[in-house]
């Protein structure tokens, strides 16, 4: 009677294990106040997030890094890495033969006793008698393989190795779009920053040029043709530089939120432009062939694809083994406390071969859809090839015209400071008017503002040419590896 409230009480307490664990995953209803509160926790976590190991300022390497490290895409990419690394794991263990052990306690409220009649006189040919313990114990340990389950099991482990390449290689991907936008976003910012007050200055001054040009066509200082002339050049002016403004302040946003920083604070930004790297250079002079040599070698999305290939080539295995016997062999170790049996201890050895019929008459029908996935993934890569080989050509055509503009940029920014060095000394000397005064000093604006961005695309296309190679801009700056952090 003790055995048996101490297996009920075993139950219960099992029972209500299981209960207080499906209680903690309980579902979210949307627009319900679980999901309020879920979304109060996401934004406090981003919000800490954003706020951790914040820097005074900020050279491009340190943002590059900053947002490998904080990018939530990177996070969400490296938990997928994480998640296929461990796919492989337990393929690689389904191969081995399952091996059980249990062990039962047995108790009858009475004896399991029974008796014999005859079939020929029909009476009871055999006094009611038992061969069981009403209590007893029995344990066993079986060895089971199933030779088909172990096969098939081999090719899912080659699968998820392909799996886990094809995880690794999209992150790669993840990182080198973030070094590229980082780096665009970077030097935009870093204009806003250089010309955020002299845009506010320029700007006002631009206006009350303008208002005193209207005050000039009241008194009738200068003639309509003049005034027109005037009013409108310095109004486009204006909107030139509101939209250079506009363009370059959005880029200190971007910058922020990709480098995981708060929208409000302010960071000074440490990097300076610098000459064109010598290896950034040896990329124009570099055959286009060999980039796309390397570029098909390389490239995230052509190594993905390769994997993919492969998982296809193992899916065709795969239907073909499944069609195959199935031979299992169950080996058993095996103890009961019965008194009656002679042997207490014995072993068992089960062969079995099974072949499912349904599996091998559909086999001609699921070896053609395996092939023609595989089919699928080689024209995949012939049009990937195809795409990456213009790429190649793009992406070196658009290094080319950015290095012109901005070589032409940066000429006609010294052009404007010679200008407007020229003209503030006319000024001085009250030999320029403060409308030629105002008009050079946007001039000159707008040209460094342009020059700045104009180097921003610069550095954005030779990132977009090392990405179509497969390359990092910053080969040196991994990023932390969060896959630690989220096993």
């Amino acid at each position: 009677m003790m055995m048996k409230n101490g297996l009920k009480i075993a139950v219960f307490l099992s029972l209500a294990c299981l209960i207080n664990g499906c209680a903690r995953e309980s579902a979210i209803e949307p627009g319900s106040g679980d999901h309020l509160a879920l979304t109060q926790q996401d934004q406090t976590y981003l919000n800490a997030l954003n706020n951790a190991d914040l820097p005074q300022e900020l050279s491009v390497e340190t943002a590059v890094q900053r947002a490998l490290n904080k990018n939530l895409d990177a996070y969400v990419s490296s938990l997928e890495t994480l998640i296929a690394s461990n796919n492989t794991t337990l393929e690689r263990l389904a191969v081995l033969p399952n091996i059980t052990a249990s062990g039962n306690f047995i108790e009858r409220s009475d004896e399991a006793a029974s008796s014999s009649e005859s079939i020929i006189t029909r009476t009871q040919s055999l006094e009611p008698s038992t061969s069981t313990d009403q209590e007893k114990r029995t344990a066993s340990l079986s060895f089971q393989w199933n030779l088909l389950d172990s096969a098939i099991a081999l090719l899912e482990g080659k699968i998820a190795d392909n799996n886990e390449v094809i995880a690794i290689e999209r992150l790669r991907k993840i990182k080198h779009n973030i070094e590229r936008d980082v780096t665009n976003a970077y030097w935009k910012a870093y204009a806003y920053q250089e010309t955020r007050e002299d845009l506010d200055t320029a700007i006002t001054s631009l206006d009350k040029t303008i208002k005193n040009i209207d005050k000039a066509q009241s008194q009738k200082l200068l003639s309509i043709d003049e005034i027109a002339q005037r009013a409108s050049q310095l109004s486009e002016k204006d909107q030139s530089l509101s939209a250079l403004q506009e363009e370059i302040r959005l880029a200190d946003i971007e910058l922020k939120s990709l480098a995981a920083l708060p929208l409000n604070t302010h960071i000074h930004l440490s990097g300076k432009p610098s000459e064109l790297e010598k290896t950034h250079a040896a990329l124009l002079t570099e055959n286009v062939d060999a980039l796309v040599a390397q570029a098909l070698q390389d490239r995230p999305e052509i190594r993905e694809n390769i994997a993919n290939r492969n998982i296809a080539g193992e899916n065709v295995k795969r239907e073909i083994l499944g069609s195959f016997p199935a031979l299992g062999v169950v080996y058993g170790l095996n103890y009961d406390s019965n008194s009656f049996l002679s042997e207490q201890n014995w072993e068992d050895l089960n062969v079995s071969l099974v072949q499912s019929i349904t599996s091998f008459l559909t086999l001609p029908k699921r070896y053609k859809a395996a092939r023609d996935r595989k089919q699928l993934v080689e024209a995949q890569r012939l049009a990937l090839t195809a795409a990456i080989i213009a790429q190649i050509h793009v992406a070196k055509l658009r290094v080319n015209v950015t290095e012109r503009h901005y070589r032409t940029a940066d000429l006609l920014y010294k052009n404007a400071s010679r200008k407007a060095l020229l003209t503030s000394s006319k000024a001085h000397l009250s030999a320029a008017s403060a409308y030629e005064n105002t008009s050079a000093k946007a001039d000159l604006l707008t040209q460094k503002i342009q020059k700045d961005i104009a180097y921003a695309d610069l550095q954005k296309a030779y990132a977009d040419l090392l990405s179509s190679m497969g390359k990092s801009l910053y080969p040196t700056i991994t990023g932390k590896e969060v896959i630690d952090e989220a096993s």
